[in-house]
């Protein structure tokens, strides 16, 4: 056909921009995509590791609560069951100690009981004959001294006054 055709070329900046910034922000897409996929594959796969601690918490809790007799289970990794065996042990270790505190104090009550009633006995029977012995000394001083009327007068004082509260 003959016919001749005239192409004119002109530049549009604003289109390139315009595909550049398409390109970029579906770049950007892309990437926060895989940012999140990446922040679910790290949290479930964190999960998931730490989900054998769920028994150490709470034995620990329990421990805390003062329920020594909870132990541990054996766990699945090395790591985290030897966690849980020096858990297990420490809880048997203080729960012993816990009873020989117990009946220490208990043995320590009684020694203190024995010991007052001991002493109690004691007093009485020493203070009891000195008593005797004073009501006997005084009695005799009274005889004495019938014939001193001041000196007989401090006496039964001491006799009425003294010696009669005591035994009261």
């Amino acid at each position: 056909d003959g016919s001749r055709f005239l192409a004119a070329l002109s530049l549009n900046p604003a289109s390139e921009q315009q595909e550049a910034l398409d390109n970029l922000v579906g770049m950007l897409l892309v990437l926060l995509g895989y940012a999140a996929a990446m922040v679910l594959a790290v949290f479930w796969t964190l999960r998931r590791a730490l989900a054998p601690m769920a028994p150490v918490l709470a034995a620990i809790d329990r421990f805390q609560r003062n329920d020594l007799s909870h132990r541990v289970p054996p766990l699945p990794f090395r790591e985290a069951d030897a966690i849980g065996r020096a858990l297990n042990h420490m809880a048997g270790t203080l729960a012993t100690a816990q009873e020989q505190r117990r009946a220490l104090s208990l043995k320590l009550v009684s020694s203190e009981e024995d010991e007052r009633l001991r002493l109690s006995r004691e007093l009485h029977d020493e203070f009891g004959q000195r008593l005797t012995a004073l009501r006997a000394d005084v009695s005799w001083l009274l005889r004495r001294c019938a014939d001193q009327p001041p000196l007989r007068d401090v006496v039964a004082g001491i006799e009425l006054d003294r010696i009669g509260k005591t035994a009261a």
